[in-house]
């Protein structure tokens, strides 16, 4: 199917649309979301965050190649789960080691 009738699928708010997104570009967007996050897990819920948002933001835009605009969303949600993770673990191990000089006291 090619991107024009893709596209035209968002317009018409039918299902299938996120059906052949998916079935044309995801191993595309899993790829680059594994390659940032290096989790199977983290990129295929990338991926899914990937097709919502590409379903919620597709009435405001009509783009002609659906590639770089599904990977610029899929890079972005990979870039913030990323930092998100990161956050979550120097907090992780700031409490950590809190706790263990709590205990020690």
């Amino acid at each position: 199917m090619s991107d024009k009738e893709i596209v035209d699928l968002y317009w018409q708010r039918s299902e299938q649309a996120i059906t052949e997104t998916e079935r044309k570009y995801g191993r595309y967007c899993h790829t680059i979301a594994y390659n940032i996050l290096e989790s199977a897990e983290d990129a295929e819920e990338c991926d899914n965050d990937t097709w919502m948002s590409a379903w919620k933001s597709m009435p405001d835009k009509r783009p002609d190649n659906l590639s770089p605009f599904l990977g610029r969303i899929t890079r972005n949600f990979a870039s913030w789960h990323n930092k998100s993770a990161r956050h979550i673990d120097v907090r992780s191990k700031s409490n950590i080691k809190l706790m263990k000089l709590i205990s020690i006291s």
